[in-house]
């Protein structure tokens, strides 16, 4: 009972992201058709995140591409906005690793954004002081907003929305603080949140 205790947070955050995984996997069609049929297949942005995929498991990374971009390849450092996204290209690389298949590769990289949602969420909210049954609710509300459901694997980079609610906290710490502790740059910076 006391391990219980000690550990309600760790378990209730290991069971939100469990429901909404399972959640996830059952509505948007995994539990009757399989990883391995591409989610989404319009002839859209979803194909940049299987190219991804393919690319992250058999050269490594995905800055450069000998097999797009004729006669000498594709650089993928000429567009500055992928370097926004090394967070979601690691979760790519370790699901890679696990799987040769590109589009179970990025059928599960879609999948995990539900319970990477709901962590994120519920850690802010607990972190926040929330009751702990408010904060689960927040969080699975949070982690099965419409929005990741309408983007899907078409535009999987703006899915990954599990961010927002660790700048939601970094904004109330910073409305939360005085001016002079942040934006003064001394040996006293990294002591503050």
């Amino acid at each position: 009972m006391n391990f219980l205790k000690k550990h309600a947070d760790l378990i209730t955050g290991a069971a939100i992201a469990l429901f909404v995984f399972l959640i996830a996997f059952i509505f948007q069609g995994f539990a009757k058709y399989g990883l391995s049929a591409p989610f989404c297949y319009a002839g859209g942005d979803e194909f940049s995140g299987l190219v991804t995929s393919k690319l992250l498991k058999e050269q490594g990374w995905f800055w450069f591409n000998d097999r797009l971009g004729a006669p000498f390849g594709a650089d993928s450092l000429d567009f500055p906005a992928n370097l926004l996204l090394n967070f979601d290209l690691l979760v790519a690389k370790i699901i890679s690793l696990f799987t040769s298949d590109a589009v179970v590769a990025l059928n599960l990289r879609y999948l995990l954004i539900f319970p990477m949602c709901g962590i994120s969420a519920y850690c802010v909210l607990r972190t926040l002081k929330i009751n702990r049954v408010l904060s689960v609710f927040g969080s699975v509300m949070f982690s099965l907003t419409p929005f990741i459901f309408y983007r899907s694997t078409q535009h999987i980079s703006l899915s990954a929305c599990y961010f927002i609610p660790l700048s939601v906290l970094l904004c109330i710490w910073a409305s939360e603080s005085d001016p002079d502790d942040y934006l003064k740059f001394g040996k006293s910076f990294f002591k503050n949140r």
